[in-house]
């Protein structure tokens, strides 16, 4: 996270910095620290679709973490080989509602 944050230090109008770190921060389950990199990231760059995208799953866990009371320990929120996952937590049999690739982002669209 430190390497993000001097990043972000050194160029504050990076958008892919700001981007990788709220991909950070989503894994970690800091979802308001991530919904607040997203949308720097979409101040840089408005087209930024991964950005927009990644930041629609966030607020949308967030949803369900609030609805649900999920903590961290069950995070509905996991980061996995094949991409974000959220799921809900009040089924044995966890529903899959979306999944979005995570990344890094070398600034190339």
């Amino acid at each position: 996270m430190r390497d993000y944050d001097r990043a972000i230090e050194l160029d504050p109008d990076n958008a892919s910095a700001y981007f990788n770190r709220a991909n950070a921060r989503t894994q970690l389950g800091n979802l308001q620290g991530a919904l607040s990199d997203f949308d720097a990231a979409l101040r840089q760059n408005p087209e930024f679709a991964a950005a927009l995208a990644n930041r629609g799953v966030a607020r949308a866990a967030l949803v369900l973490q609030s609805r649900f009371g999920v903590g961290r320990s069950s995070s509905v929120v996991t980061a996995s080989r094949d991409g974000l996952v959220m799921a809900t937590p009040v089924r044995p049999k966890q529903r899959l509602l979306g999944t979005l690739q995570l990344g890094q982002h070398d600034g190339q669209q």
